[in-house]
């Protein structure tokens, strides 16, 4: 899976949550590339920074599940009035069949 994201990117912050998928690393690559600060969310640590290896300087990594609302507390404690740009939710694709988002 390839992305291209055409400039515009330059000193906006992205923010994907469940990064870890496949669409998940080709958006954070791709927005990395196109001169983003890129903020990647996942369950785990280790998951997280998985995603941010091709570009350690570009990404930040945060182990969290933005689903939980403590986890949510904790990325407001973290952001609090930090500008976001752009947020990207995966779940959908990680679990396509969880209660509420279709079949």
């Amino acid at each position: 899976m390839g992305i291209r994201v055409n400039g515009g990117l330059s000193d906006k912050t992205v923010m994907i949550a469940a990064a870890g998928c496949d669409a998940g690393r080709c958006l954070a690559d791709a927005c990395a590339q196109a001169g983003a600060r890129v903020v990647v969310l996942e369950q785990t640590a280790s998951r997280a920074r998985a995603v941010a290896r091709a570009w350690p300087d570009m990404i930040e990594t945060l182990g969290l599940n933005a689903l939980r609302p403590d986890h949510c507390d904790r990325l407001g404690a973290v952001w609090d009035a930090t500008p976001l740009d752009l947020l990207l939710h995966l779940q959908p694709l990680r679990m396509p069949r969880r209660p509420g988002l279709g079949a």
